[in-house]
């Protein structure tokens, strides 16, 4: 049950003698107008869900959480402010409404728990009413619904003076205080809640052990003991490596910090008396880490609640880490011309006829919505509900409007109007060739399909390929009253003209479709005049705040200018324009179908770039030099150690890189390392269990292809070919490596350097003048790196 439907239930079992004029406007909180049995107030009313159990373990224990930080509860003026959870048996038998103090946790701006006994639910709703005294003195009550006189006991707690702020001192003690101390006890208090929150619920696989559940006072942080509770949530802040608690505060918080990335982790904390203490800059850095732990966190919870297991919950979890914290380009000094504007559907259909559309430049994603998913846009086009903006960017001296964000919702349209540029093309091609009746296709596109079927076959993988119309269908449960209904099922040219309300006017659908007179529009934002690096900058902050694309798609855009941007799309077989992409290999002898063709026998998903990341991966560990900083040894991520090579490049002008004829030889490396790992792979070179715990000899996981993949090319540089003796060496060590159980960044770096260079040592791999030939050939020895980060 969302906070909305809560407000919405109150209003009905309430309504007239003690609520009214409840509005539900986001749910936390609803605002109404009470009875107090004197006089209507003004109120708030903060509600949520009580929930089955507490997630600390504890049995016979409910909880209701705030929905998240920067929520707080602030006072009503001259009105009440009420704090109400609702528990909802299985069976048909009445609700429970529990009241909680709101003036207790007023002005609290982080995510907080509130726990009740279950046994008091269940007497309130057998005995109507039922009183809980906390440990912490607060009087909590709850009433079944039916008990309607109830609500008028609640609201005398309900007149206790609202606090403007949260406390951790008492009055007494907060006086004697300066503003500042004040301040960082609240900044703690906050801290202590956050750990307070990922001490409880399940977790992801990888854990191993849940940690135990504390309670926000439980962290002390007058002693080292806030030290032990962020150890023991560390899992759930997926640091690049175990925090040692053995080592002492100095030693314990730089690693910390450090692992925080932040780059002056000694300004995070002092050490008075063997004790560490945070400074505002170790505050600010632990609590934008918590924030980012308890969001991911709460998606996690959210993945097991949508009955996914708890592998496909992890792996959604580490996937949510890794795209955290890529890195963007300054746009600080990028200049961009941008406007907003609202555009019909026509405009964009106009330019479609025109040529003036460029719906696939080369950065964009393939097209990966199903007609399930294409349908469910039209349904909301359908409705009149606006679709969020579509991004076009005119580069200099182009006529055409590149469409930067919003592919895929423009794809479905002109598909389904039967307007897509590949179709018209197909269409053309099709008619010319066979006897199929010039214009039937826009008049009835069911008898086209019937008649081109009869002609030379048509089957639904042509018709998504060339991207022909769809039929709509009316999404499960939905409904409008009859007018949609009747569409269902219906082509484009089938429903034309037929009329559907849009804001509350009958509209003909080809009207909305292809008239200059509608009143459905789309929101577009303009960029022209910028040049296309500028806008791929622009476009890639956009996306990372929205969170709407992933780490690889957005790089993609960003880093599209890069020679070796483009390569690896291509390599990797996501995009296999070529010309456009890489015009230099033309005259090279590159086999393209090398490394796809490698990567479809590993069985590694094709969607939303993730071929591409492959590649990359393996192009970073080759080519992009690590320094050290300070006495920490760096071990970025995948996604960071992808970003951090693709920055480099960019931000050098000397970068080997750079050059194409650096990212052609590049080329042939990854590629003769390919045609390598297929060799061995064919002779069972590498052991079953090895490439997946579930599926062996039959799927890859990244690390492991990751691992072999960079091995085997560094190999093919020093000559190395599938013998039978090479085939022994790599199936000795397959055979012996074991599993990651870890997957923090330091894990994976370590699993994948000792994988790697015991492959090459098992392929008989020089490594001592292996590196000098790295240096010269891709512009660095990574031997030295993968040597450093083995254990």
């Amino acid at each position: 049950m969302k906070r909305l439907e809560i407000a919405e239930l109150l209003a009905n079992a309430y309504s007239r003698d003690q609520i009214r004029h409840v509005i539900a406007a986001n749910g936390w909180p609803s605002t109404c107008e009470v009875w107090d049995g004197i006089s209507w107030r003004s109120a708030r009313l903060y509600l949520g869900v009580i929930a089955p159990s507490s997630g600390r373990g504890r049995p016979g224990e409910l909880r209701m959480q705030n929905p998240a930080d920067a929520s707080p509860i602030t006072p009503q003026p001259d009105g009440v402010t009420l704090l109400l959870g609702i528990w909802q048996p299985d069976d048909p038998g009445p609700r429970v409404l529990v009241a909680w103090s709101a003036a207790r946790r007023s002005g609290r701006d982080t995510r907080f728990s509130l726990f009740v006994p279950a046994e008091i639910v269940h007497r309130a709703r057998n005995e109507g009413r039922a009183v809980y005294e906390s440990t912490a003195d607060e009087r909590v009550l709850a009433f079944a619904m039916t008990e309607r006189e109830a609500l008028r006991e609640i609201l005398a707690d309900a007149d206790a003076p609202m606090a403007s702020a949260s406390r951790v001192l008492e009055e007494s003690e907060m006086s004697e205080l300066d503003d500042d101390a004040v301040e960082q006890q609240s900044e703690l208090e906050s801290l202590a809640e956050k750990l307070a929150a990922l001490s409880n619920g399940e977790i992801p696989k990888e854990f191993g052990k849940a940690p135990s559940p504390f309670e926000a006072g439980d962290v002390d942080w007058s002693s080292n003991r806030w030290l032990a509770r962020i150890a023991d949530v560390q899992g759930w802040l997926h640091l690049e490596d175990t925090l040692d608690m053995t080592k002492g505060a100095q030693v314990t918080c730089e690693s910390l910090f450090a692992m925080l990335e932040d780059p002056s982790p000694s300004q995070c904390f002092e050490i008075a008396d063997g004790h560490a203490r945070l400074t505002d800059a170790g505050c600010a850095r632990l609590a934008a880490r918590l924030d980012t732990a308890i969001q991911h966190k709460d998606a996690f919870t959210e993945e097991l609640e949508d009955d996914k297991s708890v592998v496909e919950a992890s792996r959604a979890w580490r996937e949510a880490w890794e795209e955290s914290f890529p890195g963007v380009p300054d746009v600080a000094r990028t200049t961009v011309h941008a406007k907003v504007a609202t555009w019909q559907i026509y405009k964009f259909l106009d330019r479609s006829l025109k040529n003036a559309l460029e719906l696939n430049p080369s950065y964009q994603r393939g097209n990966v919505w199903t007609d399930k998913e294409s349908s469910e846009l039209i349904d909301s086009v359908l409705r009149g509900i606006p679709l969020p903006s579509i991004i076009l960017n005119k580069p200099k001296g182009s006529k055409t409007h590149e469409i930067v964000d919003g592919k895929q919702r423009l794809t479905a349209i002109l598909r389904f109007i039967g307007r897509h540029p590949d179709a018209r093309r197909f269409v053309e091609t099709v008619e010319a060739e066979h006897n199929v009746p010039g214009g039937l296709f826009h008049t009835s596109y069911r008898k086209w399909r019937a008649a081109v079927r009869k002609q030379r076959g048509l089957s639904g993988e042509d018709e998504k390929l060339h991207f022909l119309p769809f039929p709509y269908r009316l999404p499960k449960g939905a409904s409008d009253g009859g007018a949609l209904e009747m569409l269902n099922g219906q082509y484009y040219s089938e429903m034309r003209e037929k009329p559907v309300q849009i804001e509350g006017r009958n509209e003909l659908v080809e009207d909305i479709f292809e008239d200059t007179d509608t009143n459905y529009h789309l929101s577009v934002i303009l960029y022209a005049d910028t040049d296309i690096h500028q806008i791929h900058k622009v476009f890639g902050l956009y996306n990372r705040q929205g969170k709407k694309l992933n780490a690889a798609e957005v790089r993609n855009a960003i880093y599209h200018h890069l020679h070796i941007a483009r390569l690896m799309l291509l390599l990797s077989g996501d995009n296999s324009d070529a010309k456009s992409l890489a015009s230099y290999l033309a005259s090279s002898d590159i086999e393209l179908r090398t490394i796809p063709a490698m990567l479809d026998a590993m069985n590694v998903g094709k969607s939303r770039f993730n071929r591409t990341k492959l590649s990359s991966w393996v192009a970073a560990l080759l080519v992009h030099r690590l320094e050290r900083k300070g006495n920490s040894l760096p071990c970025p991520g995948s996604t960071s150690l992808i970003e951090g090579m693709m920055m480099s490049i960019a931000d050098a002008k000397a970068h080997p890189m750079r050059s194409e004829k650096a990212c052609e030889q590049l080329a042939h490396h990854l590629q003769d390392g390919a045609a390598l790992l297929t060799e061995l792979r064919d002779m069972d070179a590498f052991w079953p269990k090895f490439t997946h715990p579930t599926s062996p000899g039959e799927k890859w996981e990244d690390l492991p292809a990751v691992a072999a993949w960079t091995a085997c090319t560094i190999a093919a540089m020093s000559g190395v070919t599938a013998t039978p003796e090479t085939r022994a060496g790599v199936l000795d060590v397959t055979r012996r490596a074991e599993r990651l159980k870890k997957q923090q960044a330091r894990s994976q770096w370590g699993y994948i350097s000792r994988v790697a260079l015991d492959l090459l040592q098992g392929m008989k791999v020089d490594l001592a003048t292996i590196g000098n030939t790295l240096e010269k050939r891709v512009g660095n020895n990574c031997i030295a790196a993968l040597e450093a980060r083995r254990d």
